[in-house]
């Protein structure tokens, strides 16, 4: 039997790291559970010392572009104790498979299900399997240190991607019960990836393609989700739940049918295209009470630039005013410091997050990071601003805005002075205040979360010496 660890590599200092749990490494226990027959067992953690406890034949670490030096840390400490393969996978490595570290046998592109199997099987003989990315120099299971060249390039083979998996619903349910001791915030993935291509987005590159999971299936997750934890509320973490209103009624009607909408209330994301009075209806009925759109500017200049399928601003207003009528929660989400904003714009969407605050139920501000796998990785390298030999952690989420440290910030904007952007920064501050984390938020979140599922945790993983496995 071969012994694989999962582990996802995180900024322990960041509290926000573990409001949820990573549901990626969860399905891919499952998945290879099923599919290897026994063959695998698989231990998902949250530490390195329960990595090296468990003495694995393989490590899979998971991480985010900003975590991705955390990840190489990791690997380099659990590569010394226990000489073992170790592969990486998530976003990052799909975004950017050329900045595989050599501390690493391999990384996964894409979806993992399919080709972590495959590789686990056919290790060390790699080079083959479709998917993956991996050093030319060696392909053995003890990869040596290995200095990138003058240009920051490692020695890397990419392999050509592999096809996604078409049938989302043949891929086993997620047994969070098994792994999972607390919650955190409870959520539900009805789709893999999103059709419309933003430019600032790197989801695209990572699922390459949009597909959807039954509503049965997505409703019985809802289910065992409700049955396996004491929760009052699940978000719909796709990036659009609406996209598919035919779906959508299903999924309601389903909801309905069996009480869950008793039970629980639910939140999700959407676009301002796709929040028509129907939609909003369907949204209630199915007991939603909070919706995420993403607007990000309120300068049509800036929508165009950023947006697939653009819209009017006025467009945005009305879905907002629609939304308060009908008693429906409204978060948006803002970018702020794109490559080409001016003052102005900046200055407009400042006007209309004031003028609308009273109907907002949060205000996500977030300051432009030039995400690998869009068209603003390039431009921001050519500047010399990211490389390959970055310190990673430099491009960090600043969704939480309270949190903004000038110091660090990777500044794009060639359109509007740093210390004149600084200033926008410190008055969306005030307005996140007010607005994301103000009384109306709290007193509602606190229906929604039971202080008892924070902060997400995993089920600790207990040495043989130190009694029974737990799972």
């Amino acid at each position: 039997m071969t012994k694989l660890a999962l582990i996802t590599a995180l900024d322990e200092a960041d509290v926000y790291s573990r409001v949820a749990v990573n549901l990626g490494p969860i399905a891919l226990e499952a998945y290879l559970s099923q599919r290897s027959k026994g063959r695998i067992k698989t231990f998902i953690v949250e530490t390195e010392t329960e990595v090296v406890a468990i003495k694995p034949d393989f490590i899979g670490i998971s991480c985010v572009t900003e975590n991705y030096g955390r990840a190489i840390a990791l690997a380099s400490s659990l590569k010394a104790k226990l000489h073992v393969p170790i592969f990486v996978g998530g976003v990052h490595m799909s975004a950017l498979p050329e900045s595989l570290d050599p501390v690493f046998d391999a990384g996964i592109i894409g979806e993992g299900e399919e080709t972590f199997l495959e590789l686990l099987e056919k290790f060390p003989k790699i080079e083959g399997i479709k998917g993956i990315v991996f050093h030319k120099h060696v392909v053995a299971p003890f990869m040596g240190p290995k200095a990138p060249d003058k240009s920051g390039n490692y020695d890397v083979h990419i392999n050509p991607r592999r096809l996604p998996i078409k049938e989302l619903d043949s891929l086993p349910m997620p047994n969070l019960k098994k792994w999972v001791e607390r919650i955190g915030l409870p959520y539900v993935m009805t789709t893999r990836g999103c059709p419309y291509k933003c430019s600032f987005c790197s989801s695209p590159v990572h699922w390459c393609g949009y597909r959807e999971f039954s509503p049965e299936r997505v409703v019985s997750e809802v289910e065992a989700l409700i049955g396996d934890f004491n929760i009052r509320h699940i978000r719909f973490f796709d990036d659009v739940l609406t996209l598919n209103k035919k779906r959508l009624k299903k999924i309601v009607s389903l909801i309905d049918e069996r009480g869950l909408n008793k039970k629980v209330n639910f939140s999700c994301f959407s676009r301002v295209g796709l929040m028509d009075q129907e939609t909003i209806a369907l949204l209630k009925r199915g007991m939603v009470d909070f919706v995420s759109v993403g607007i990000e500017s309120a300068s049509s200049e800036m929508i165009s630039l950023l947006k697939d399928k653009p819209f009017k601003i006025k467009s945005a207003q009305n879905v907002i005013d629609r939304s308060v009528k009908e008693g429906l929660n409204m978060g948006w989400s803002f970018l702020i410091g794109t490559p080409g904003e001016p003052e102005a714009d900046l200055e407009a969407t400042c006007r209309f997050i004031e003028k609308n605050g009273d109907k907002l139920f949060e205000a996500e501000i977030n300051p432009f990071v030039p995400r690998p796998g869009t068209p603003y990785w390039g431009q921001a390298a050519k500047r010399g601003l990211v490389g390959l030999n970055m310190d990673w952690s430099r491009l960090k989420d600043y969704s939480f805005l309270p949190h903004f440290d000038p110091d660090r910030y990777i500044y794009v904007n060639e359109k509007m002075p740093y210390k004149v952007f600084l200033k926008y920064v410190e008055r969306l501050t005030g307005l996140f205040n007010k607005i994301s984390i103000g009384k109306k938020k709290i007193e509602i979140m606190s229906r929604y979360i039971s202080p008892a599922q924070m902060p997400a945790k995993l089920t600790y993983y207990k040495s043989p010496r130190r009694g029974d496995l737990l799972r």
